[in-house]
């Protein structure tokens, strides 16, 4: 009959230790889960193009645009994965040198000359608006921007000289300018490598409008200006398709 009572109370603690325990270990189990983390969740972002990017990590091959995005009407979005982004964006490249050379280019043995080396400018400012949708750490975006750029070039190319002693009456140059207002519409995929950082490749399809002005002038030996051989200006209409206009990485803050 004790062998019987025992068994009984051996059960019953059993079956109330065990719940417990059982109990307890799952909710330890699930402490140890990490939580979900969240995406795109910060509502500022800086980014950098390195599309251009070589192996001897050239200054004028990175960075040729700079972006910024900020989240704006996030109360007008029910889904936390859809999200609205205002950008702008600075960029461009330049070859310009500072002052006048006292020999007419790096490979020339000409020094009785001033002279403007070949020079190249082009920047753009742009500001758009772009959709984003959110999949777990992939993104897809697409948007439009506007904006303005401008693109200059001075190209010499030809030299007048005396053959005798080999010094140089003048020279002439190709001057040319630009100013556009470009339209893009642009489609990107993003994908975050941690919720501060993301890597993203972008296509895009512009159309514009642009005032060009090309001028071929004559100079003499001390840069001074003696004619102009060829001038013309004319109004455009640019089409372009740019399917990777950028592989930015993105720092979100």
């Amino acid at each position: 009959m004790k062998l019987i009572k025992l068994k009984s109370y051996f059960f019953i603690s059993i079956s109330l230790i065990l719940p417990m325990l059982i109990f307890g270990q799952a909710e330890e189990d699930s402490e140890k889960k990490p939580k979900d983390v969240q995406w795109n969740i910060h509502k500022k972002e800086i980014g950098l193009d390195f599309k251009f990017l070589d192996k001897n990590l050239s200054l004028r091959s990175i960075g040729s645009n700079l972006i910024f995005k900020k989240h704006i009407g996030e109360k007008k979005f029910i889904s936390r994965n859809e999200k609205k982004a205002l950008r702008i964006q600075f960029g461009g490249s330049a070859d310009y040198p500072i002052g006048q050379q006292d020999s007419l280019g790096r490979n020339s043995g000409f020094t009785n000359v001033r002279f403007n080396e070949q020079r190249t400018l082009n920047l753009r400012m742009l500001v758009g608006v772009e959709w984003q949708k959110q999949i777990k750490r992939i993104q897809l975006y697409y948007g439009l921007d506007i904006g303005i750029q401008y693109f200059e070039r001075s190209n010499p190319y030809s030299i007048t000289y005396i053959s005798g002693p080999g010094n140089i009456v003048g020279y002439a140059t190709d001057e040319e300018s630009s100013v556009g207002i470009p339209l893009f519409g642009f489609m990107g995929l993003k994908y975050f490598i941690h919720p501060r950082v993301s890597i993203s490749i972008e296509s895009a399809l512009n159309i514009g409008i642009g005032w060009s002005k090309y001028q071929r002038i004559r100079y003499d030996n001390q840069f001074n200006e003696t004619s102009v051989s060829a001038e013309g200006k004319r109004r455009e209409l640019n089409f372009d398709t740019d399917y990777v206009r950028f592989i930015n990485v993105g720092f979100h803050f």
